[in-house]
């Protein structure tokens, strides 16, 4: 009769709770449910009518689960029965069980507890899944009813249950999980092997490796104590044999072992000792963990012990009689009985205080055993193995009546129904926002109402969709929590007070009120919810809308990036703490998985704590990684270690490693240099600036235009003044302004859904409202909306990079969801790390492990070879350097360009005479004489300067002596080299120089001799006639002449002009009076500054403006200005009316011509260059 007893203590518990109700109504409900139902008697005028204690029984009804409801309710009910025949369960308190079916899932718990809850139940028996304990055991504290589980064995449900703050303030778990065998024996050392899904028939998913981890969590606690763990799961092949030895023989040889596993797997003979096995002469203790029922104080006082752990194959599974007759007695209750003649409630929480103070807190740790007796009544074969744990996935529904076994037959006019929800409205819409109160949220209240209140002020003004529409907007403080949330959802629904929701924004707080929401008919819009797991509309969340997209939509938008700088490897890191606690996934985890997907390929990826990881971990998490870019998300101060710890590694200066960042709603102004951190050393925050080269942010796209920056400075007023609270250095998210684009939305599907002709009442159905939502386009106050089909907002994002320069990370590249593309900013560029001006490559030449430069080191002798060879390459290098060194010296020094005047024979002065520009004697004109230009020679007055220069032969060439004017020259060695040069250079096109005589008085230049004069004679000679071809050939002569020069160290001519080029013998065309300036210059005239003659500025036509306007004008000239000269010669050579000619009845003096052109940009005559 073991078993019945320990029911048997379940049912005294519930009559301990009722000894202490009337010490007053204690209860963790902050949200007010009406709840009348909660008396436990009825009465009339003559008293207590019938009372009635109502229990809530949470199991699975599938048999296949080891606890479950066929199971147990036989069990209950034997128990019952031997409590009354005892005498032990008073005749007037009825005792109702109201089975519930969990499916041992946590989403169906919850529906459970809330099912129950509405059914006004006093007490939760169960759940004894894993995950089901946790969703239940965190919401009946605010239900106001306790729990009393045989499950919830994990380590987290140690913490302590004082107070209503604590997470199972109101869970009572009435099992224990014995390890007494290990310190019985005080072994030290022990090896734990599991599968991670085994015995899933009896806790569900994670059973055994959270009975693990809780083990751990136990043995941490024990001094001098060493584990190891061995998920055989991990495993692709398992050989238990060698599993054995790896993990036991060799690791703890000469020392006793515990393995901890079940049966199931076959690891566990049953003969217990196999030391010879395992390759060492040890002996190992294989331990199956046992479970045992204490209902009794651990010291014995209450009767009989309860039985301990088996040993060997796997462990006993009986165990004694817990607990005496002495211990719980029905004589130290309450009688009820003509005690109460009014209603009133039953309120347990004191007493569930009195009750765990009166017994030893190992009560309350975990599990069962069913003895053979019980296994018998309910017709079993498999024993009850109670190791059964938790995870918190809290989910909320309501359903109106008795829950079925399948709730999802629900069905949405359930609501109607049941709670008569009015869903016609007469200009009235009730909105009701859900969200977290801490303001350092990113979409606390503080930050989000204000927007919904903007949102709501344009809607119904008169040039909104809704004019004069009464719009009422309630919210709540769902602490990001996913038992807060869906209780605050749950009050607006039964209260009747949500048209629509806004928010929650929180993953696992979202999950629950989308789902109910769908049954309830009711429309969910909010910027949260973007994992991948909501993307399922239909089959979970037929009315959740998605303002900011999706994590999905980062995933293209990273891939995107990828593909445009070839990259095809890429590394996850992110923070996760799933494992660690029972807080489930992080959204870094969520946001990563959806990369991962559209990244399409299997990237390394490894998740970490980063309220745990130090250091150290950073860099092994870089190395495992190191082949691959990495793709982070975490927090800014953990991205800011794993960056140092890259910049440490040399991963930054190799500018072969690009770092991603994913912070979608950072709004903090940090983020503009989230290098630096207050408090750290500036030697720290200069290496982060350093190694934050080799990040690139992605965001989500903020607009910049001035109705954005409007409406961000009225939702900070508005938060200040209403909510008293201030923004300070934050901006305004864009996760905050979609839910003033949410608002928009709804009051725009719901203009729509408006009859055409006024009835009074309007359709507020949830369905219709969210499938009028989907697909639609607007303009909100982020700038262009696009709802897809799915319902999910086609989102736009902008990557973030350093400007080297400013330390500050600035907006590079915008996608744009809608078109798939990647925008470059105006102006902007990526500076990549290692000062690469381009990005790197997929995968370094070298590889990322320098496995694809093989080692190829030469021998010492083979290195001294190539040490030498180059040592004499270099001095043969040298060598040539200084033998062209004094080669060019002694060039110089021989003056080759030197001219005696006694080796000139002269050809007399009266043959060479030739002909003159027309400005001389019309007879010149048509002389066949040479002529050649000369700056340095007197003519008469008010006649430009040019001169007949004598001729003579040097060495049997005919040349012409250009006479410098001057008594002795001054050779320098830049004249000496410049002299060189002159006489080096050759050219078909330009005048050859033969040298230069500088013997006192006796100063002249020898140059080429051409003897069909300048290209001005022949264009002022009307008897020559120039045909097109004839003229393309002197401009083609010209051009090739000039690049020359211009290649040339002469670098440009200075005065070029139509006088200077001359024709020689076969009509080519050679330019003239180039290089030598300061001879050249030195022989001028006084005359030649006469700024008022004729001559003068007839000299400066061809000179270029910018040239003209220079005070001290450089003798050489420039390349530009020989570009400008050159058009004027093209405009002679195809007008051949001179330079300037702007018609017959126009001719203005030079000077007026060159006034104009100096004071103005370029005022000249069109050169018709086309006509050639």
């Amino acid at each position: 009769m073991g078993i019945s007893r320990r029911w048997i203590f379940i049912l005294t518990t519930i009559f301990s709770l009722m000894r202490h109700a009337a010490q007053g109504k204690v209860t963790c409900r902050e949200i007010q449910f009406p709840r009348d139902c909660e008396v436990l008697c009825s009465t009339n005028q003559a008293g207590v009518i019938s009372c009635e204690l109502r229990v809530a029984v949470i199991l699975p009804a599938d048999p296949n689960f080891e606890i479950s409801l066929p199971k147990v309710l036989p069990v209950l009910d034997l128990a019952v029965y031997d409590a009354r025949a005892r005498n032990l369960l008073p005749y007037w308190l009825n005792l109702t069980f109201l089975p519930q079916d969990d499916h041992c899932d946590a989403m169906y718990a919850q529906v459970c507890s809330i099912d129950s809850y509405l059914n006004c139940v006093h007490l939760f028996l169960g759940p004894a899944c894993d995950y089901c304990v946790a969703v239940v055991g965190r919401a009946v504290k605010f239900l106001g009813a306790p729990l009393i589980t045989t499950g919830g064995f994990t380590f987290d449900f140690t913490q302590q249950k004082k107070e209503c703050k604590d997470e199972y303030f109101m869970t009572t778990r009435v099992g224990n999980l014995a390890f007494r065998d290990i310190a019985h024996y005080e072994w030290r050392k022990v090896h734990l092997f599991y599968a991670t899904n085994g015995q899933i028939q009896v806790g569900g998913r994670h059973s055994c490796q959270l009975m693990m981890k809780s083990m751990v969590e136990y043995l941490k606690k024990e001094p001098n104590f060493t584990f190891g763990t061995y998920d055989i799961e991990t495993a692709t092949s398992v050989d238990y044999s060698e599993a054995l030895k790896t993990h036991v023989g060799t690791s703890y040889g000469g020392c006793e072992n515990i393995g901890a596993y079940g049966h199931s797997h076959g690891m566990i003979d049953e003969k217990p000792s196999v030391g010879s096995g395992v390759g060492v002469d040890v002996d190992v203790v294989f331990v199956g963990v046992s479970v045992d029922v204490d209902v009794g104080d651990r010291d014995g006082s209450c009767g009989g012990n309860s039985g301990s752990s088996g040993g060997g194959g796997g462990g006993g599974g009986g165990g004694g009689d817990g607990g005496g007759g002495g211990c719980w007695r029905w004589s130290d209750l309450v009688d009820f009985e003509g005690r109460f003649r009014s209603p009133w409630y039953l309120s347990p929480s004191s007493a569930l205080r009195k009750l765990t103070s009166s017994q030893d807190k190992s009560l309350l740790i975990v599990t069962m055993a069913v003895n053979s007796w019980i296994r018998k009544s309910i017709n079993s074969h498999d024993p009850i193995i109670g190791f059964v744990f938790v995870y918190m996935t809290l989910t909320l529904t309501i359903l109106c009546a008795f829950a079925t076994n399948e709730t999802t037959t629900l069905r949405a006019q359930t609501t109607k129904e049941c709670f008569g929800i009015r869903k016609q409205s007469k200009g009235e819409v009730k909105l009701a926002v859900i969200a977290p109160g801490d303001p350092h949220h990113e979409q606390s209240l503080p930050r989000v109402l204000p927007a919904v209140l903007l949102a709501v002020k344009a809607v119904s003004s008169p040039k909104g969709p809704l004019p004069g529409w009464n719009i009422k907007v309630d919210h709540r403080d769902s602490r990001c929590s996913s038992t807060y949330g869906p209780l605050a959802a749950f009050e607006f629904y039964i209260n009747q007070t949500a048209d629509a929701f806004l928010g929650p924004v929180c993953d696992y707080v979202i999950a629950p009120v989308a789902r109910y929401a769908g049954v309830w008919g009711i429309p969910v819009l909010t910027a949260g919810a973007q994992a991948e797991a909501f993307r399922h509309k239909d089959e979970h969340y037929p009315t959740l809308t998605r303002m900011m997209g999706s994590h999905r939509l980062v995933g293209e938008a990273l891939r995107h990036i990828l593909q445009r700088f070839g990259w095809k490897i890429a590394g996850l890191l992110y923070h996760n703490h799933a494992m660690a606690s029972s807080r489930g996934n992080s959204e870094c985890h969520f946001t990563l998985g959806a990369v991962f997907t559209a990244l399409n390929q299997t990237p390394a990826h490894r998740s970490f704590n980063q309220e745990t990881t130090n250091a150290e971990d950073y860099r092994n998490l870089l190395s495992f990684v190191s082949k691959s870019a990495r793709i982070m998300c975490a927090n800014s101060t953990t991205i800011r270690e794993i960056l140092l710890a890259a910049e440490e590694l040399g991963m930054v200066d190799s500018g072969e490693y690009v770092f991603f960042s994913i912070e979608l709603s950072s709004s903090d102004n940090n983020s503009i240099e989230p290098w630096r951190l207050e408090g750290d050393t500036d030697e720290r925050n200069e290496k982060a600036r350093k190694a934050y080269q080799a990040l690139l942010t992605v965001t989500a796209r903020t607009p910049d235009n001035f109705e954005y920056l409007n409406f961000s400075r009225e939702v900070k007023s508005l938060a200040q003044s209403k909510y008293n609270f201030t923004f300070g250095n934050s901006s305004v998210s864009t996760f905050v302004t979609a839910f003033y684009d949410a608002v928009l939305l709804y009051a725009l599907a719901l203009k729509e859904s408006l009859p055409e002709k006024p009835t009074g009442e309007v359709d507020l159905d949830g369905g219709n409202l969210t499938r009028r939502m989907w697909g639609k386009s607007f303009k909100g106050i982020t700038g262009d909306v696009n709802i897809d089909e799915n319902g999910d907002r086609i989102a736009d994002y902008s990557l973030l990079d350093m400007n080297p320069e400013t330390s500050k990370f600035e907006i590079v590249a915008n996608y744009y969801g809608a078109n798939k593309t990647l925008e470059y900013i105006s102006g902007k560029k990526i500076h990549w790390s290692g000062g690469k001006e381009k990005p790197p490559l997929d995968t370094p030449t070298c590889g990322f492990d320098k496995s694809l430069c093989p080692d190829n080191s030469l021998p010492g002798y083979a290195i001294l070879s190539m040490v030498l060879s180059s040592i004499v390459v270099v001095l043969v290098v040298g060598s040539v350097f200084i033998y062209r060194h004094f080669k060019l010296e002694a060039e110089i020094a021989s003056m080759t360009w030197k001219v005696h005047w006694d080796d000139i024979m002269w050809v007399p002065y009266a043959r060479t005479r030739g002909s003159m520009y027309s400005l001389i004697a019309n007879k010149l004109r048509n002389s066949q004489l040479s002529v050649y230009s000369d700056d340095n020679i007197s003519l008469p007055e008010g006649v430009d300067k040019h001169v007949y220069f004598p001729t003579g032969f040097y060495k049997n060439s005919k040349v012409a002596v250009k006479l410098i004017p001057r008594n002795k020259v001054e050779i320098s060695r830049p004249l000496l080299l410049e002299l060189k040069r002159m006489k080096d250079l050759q050219h078909d096109h330009l005048v050859r120089f033969y040298g230069a005589c500088v013997e006192p008085p006796h100063c002249c230049l020898l140059t080429e001799y051409c003897p069909k004069g300048s290209l001005q004679d022949i264009l002022e000679n009307e008897q020559i006639k120039l045909d097109r071809l004839f003229r393309v050939s002197l401009i083609h002569d010209i051009i090739r002449g000039m690049a020359y020069l211009h290649a040339s160290e002469v670098k440009s001519h200075g005065n070029l002009k139509s006088s200077n080029c001359v024709v020689d013998s076969r009509f080519g065309l050679k330019i003239a009076d180039f290089g030598l300036h300061e001879l050249r210059r030195s022989g001028l005239m006084e005359e030649e500054f006469d700024k008022t003659s004729y001559a003068y500025w007839r000299r400066q036509l061809w000179t270029a403006p910018e040239l003209l306007r220079m005070e001290r004008r450089p003798p050489e000239g420039t390349q530009k200005g020989d570009v400008y000269s050159f058009g004027i010669i093209v405009h002679e050579i195809v007008i051949r009316k001179g330079p300037f000619y702007l018609g017959e009845n126009y001719d203005p003096p030079p000077n007026d011509r060159n006034s104009n052109t100096k004071h103005s940009e370029i005022d000249r005559a069109t050169l018709r260059v086309a006509a050639i």
